[in-house]
């Protein structure tokens, strides 16, 4: 059976499911292969750990580490090969790379914008934190990066929102409901739980098959079943429950696009890599086994060795240990060149840069740092993984924003609630509303303008808003913005250096005010680029310091006039230009 095409069972109210022959599925034999690079286990195949002694196969280090290794032979090791031994000292390189992809585009949180509908703009936030929807995206970054898919699932448990991470190959997709965007219909995870028997406490708990289905209205779970019951046998269901998320709640995750396949490519892109990365795995541990043979070298005596053997039996190593010899002989150490060892590391070393640069991926020394003329050369230097960055992100954008239209509908139809104000609905931390406070028919005689000290005019004390918490509300907007945080977070002088070029910009008509105020709320790491427009606008016109000062920029002349009028001014009707914005997606 295909399982990636099979379409559900129309005749009875829901798809058929069986447990499913995994082992003879070719997609999630390769795929859990090659998710062995990132989790470290792509050694476990082989017979004998690096020294020769034997192992059982899929045996981790910790299980091999527990058991008795016995004699072993001389003999016997070298009737071992080396590619059938585990190496001692991986080198972890494919798990860096997926890793230092996943840091590079999602180590910051985005932010979403939800345009002119303040209220899902609040409880998109509040949801995306409180169900850990980031941590989710970034595990499921690592499983797309490691193999190429991944899928998220967001859901609602006992009135708390949660977000699952799964790899691709963990899934079995029945049916698509849209193969070009590869938006799944109907969705079975099925996998293996030790479950202890009902009244009895067992050291071996038994092991059984737990299967799950979504559908575009329904979560469905199966009565588990033992491992090894008949695959030809219907699954009988257990519950099921109506999900409200308007959709197959499960979002595909694909690490790159692609309309051929609904694996994108991996990080490491092709099987050369990943073979590469085993040969420097092999060979640092080769480079290890000799360094660690020069500190307890075998001795080497220029004399009988037979009269040797009989005044030295059992001969000891140490500092103390004191040899006589023949006039004229020679005991002397075995050693390995310190430049053939060397050689080896290097060898790794090198090896390491050429997968590096394979995949576009920078994992700078830190001496290479230390070494780098200016921040030009580093970012020249991180140029082509940032490039490859931008391309990951299109994929990310578009399953982020997936994700948040499941928390809109999922939102409507269950409502909001918080602990502060109880009800049925969603758990949500409650929202901060400033609303203003009501004028007073009659004014103090104190209140009002007047003067301050140099006789200069000072307008009256405009009351301060009231804070209130109440539950959020999901507005009517539909449409989600993600705004991407730059690659890096910019330096005090960066940031200096960037209010000066927005300033001069939008004087110059070349940006609009809400793009310059985007790009230099983004480059300072803030989330909310809205909040930070209505603070400047408050402190404007309460005559306080402005951003532009602040930072460093110019303070006169046409500079001065962009700075007060285009960044900071809000009064004036704009007009949103989205082509201007490139780090929106």
């Amino acid at each position: 059976m295909d399982y990636a095409t099979a379409a559900p069972d129309t005749a009875a109210p829901l798809p058929t499911v069986y447990v499913y022959d995994r082992e003879r599925d070719t997609r999630y034999q390769e795929l859990r292969t090659l998710y062995r690079w990132f989790d470290g286990s792509q050694h476990d195949y082989t017979m004998a750990d690096f020294m020769g002694r034997s192992r059982r196969p899929e045996c981790s280090y910790l299980g091999d580490r527990s058991r008795d290794k016995g004699w072993v032979s001389a003999s016997d090791i070298s009737r071992v090969s080396y590619d059938a031994r585990r190496p001692n000292a991986p080198a972890g390189l494919a798990r860096r790379i997926i890793s230092r992809f996943t840091e590079l585009t999602l180590g910051i949180p985005v932010t979403l914008i939800c345009p002119s509908d303040a209220d899902t703009t609040a409880y998109l936030a509040a949801i995306y934190d409180e169900s850990n929807t980031h941590d989710a995206m970034q595990e499921a970054r690592d499983f797309a990066g490691a193999t190429g898919s991944a899928v998220l699932i967001p859901s609602i448990t006992a009135d708390h929102p949660n977000c699952e991470a799964l790899p691709g190959f963990a899934v079995i997709v029945l049916s698509w409901a849209d193969k070009k965007r590869w938006i799944p219909a109907v969705v079975v995870h099925q996998y293996r739980v030790e479950v202890q028997p009902e009244g009895k406490a067992c050291l071996v708990p038994e092991v059984k098959t737990r299967t799950r289905m979504w559908t575009p209205t329904l979560y469905v779970e199966f009565e588990d079943v033992p491992a090894g019951a008949d695959k030809d046998a219907p699954l009988v269901v257990k519950s099921e429950v109506e999900h409200k998320a308007g959709r197959c709640p499960v979002v595909w995750f694909q690490n790159t696009r692609s309309t051929r396949s609904p694996e994108g490519e991996y990080d490491l892109l092709n099987q050369a890599n990943l073979e590469l990365c085993d040969e420097v795995d092999l060979v640092q541990s080769h480079s290890l086994k000799s360094t660690k043979a020069n500190t307890q070298p075998p001795v080497v005596r220029a004399d009988d060795p037979l009269a040797f053997a009989q005044q030295f039996p059992r001969l000891a190593k140490g500092a103390g240990l004191e040899m006589r010899v023949a006039k004229g002989g020679e005991v002397s150490y075995l050693e390995l060149k310190p430049e053939s060892i060397t050689l080896g590391w290097d060898a790794a070393k090198r090896m390491e840069e050429q997968v590096q640069k394979n995949v576009n991926c920078w994992l700078p020394e830190s001496e290479q740092i230390t070494s780098a003329p200016s921040g030009v050369a580093v970012a020249k230097m991180r140029r082509g993984m940032e490039t490859r960055g931008n391309r990951l992100r299109t994929c990310q954008a578009w399953v982020i924003r997936q994700v948040c239209q499941i928390w809109i509908a999922l939102g409507t139809a269950w409502k909001v609630t918080s602990e502060d104000d109880p009800g049925e609905g969603i758990i949500l931390p409650p929202r901060v509303y400033k609303d203003e406070p009501e004028e007073e028919e009659e004014e103090e005689e104190d209140e009002g303008p007047g003067t301050d000290e140099d006789g200069a005019f000072m307008p009256a004390p405009k009351p301060e808003p009231c804070e209130r918490l109440a539950p959020h509300i999901v507005g009517k907007g539909r449409s989600v913005r993600v705004v991407w945080p730059a690659y890096d977070q910019a330096t005090p002088t960066d940031l200096k250096e960037i209010t000066t070029a927005l300033t001069t910009a939008t004087a110059d008509k070349i940006l609009s005010r809400r793009t310059a105020t985007e790009q230099l709320v983004s480059a300072m790491g803030l989330r909310d680029a809205e909040e930070e427009r209505r603070r400047l606008a408050e402190e404007k016109s309460a005559n306080a310091i402005t951003l532009g000062p602040l930072l460093g920029a110019p303070a006169s002349g046409a500079a001065k006039a962009a700075e007060d009028g285009a960044i900071a001014d809000d009064q004036e009707p704009e007009v949103e230009d989205d082509a201007d914005a490139p780090a929106v997606d």
